[in-house]
């Protein structure tokens, strides 16, 4: 699965159950979404582009860029098209659910875990990618009701 059809698929959720979302909040739940697949499954959700370490946190650029225009504000359009692997649908819906009832504020804070995977690219070169390895070392490392089994 792409980066960009998650995110088109969660935001095309999140416009359903009128919930609103954010491309800050959408780049935070994408990265906590792969920390539980990397902690329950022993892989990535989606293939295609890894994350970099921005100022507010993890972002993967191609998903940021599709939702730049709404700004820091709920994101207001709807995706065309969004496909969904019925495999990840549950789980990734109910975490989507959790992670909004949390200020866009702790998702930052949760993802900026010192010595995390964020930290080390940051401090590294910001806006540096991500490695695989260091976000592994995050599923185990962060201790959050948002990176958990329950999401199994």
């Amino acid at each position: 699965m792409k980066a960009r059809e998650l995110a088109d698929s969660i935001v095309k959720y999140c416009k359903a159950e009128k919930l609103l979302i954010s491309n800050l909040q959408l780049q935070k739940i994408l990265y906590f979404i792969e920390l539980n697949s990397l902690k329950n499954r022993d892989s990535l959700v989606f293939d295609d582009d890894l994350f970099e370490a921005w100022k507010f946190g993890p972002v993967v650029p191609s998903v940021y860029r599709a939702y730049a225009l709404s700004g820091g504000m709920p994101i207001f359009f709807m995706p065309k098209d969004a496909s969904f692997s019925e495999e990840v649908k549950p789980w990734v819906f109910n975490l989507v659910k959790d992670a909004l009832q949390r200020s866009p504020w702790y998702l930052v804070e949760l993802s900026h875990t010192a010595g995390g995977a964020w930290d080390k690219a940051y401090r590294k070169t910001p806006r540096s990618k991500i490695s695989k390895e260091d976000m592994i070392y995050d599923s185990n490392f962060i201790h959050s009701e948002l990176i958990t089994n329950k999401y199994e």
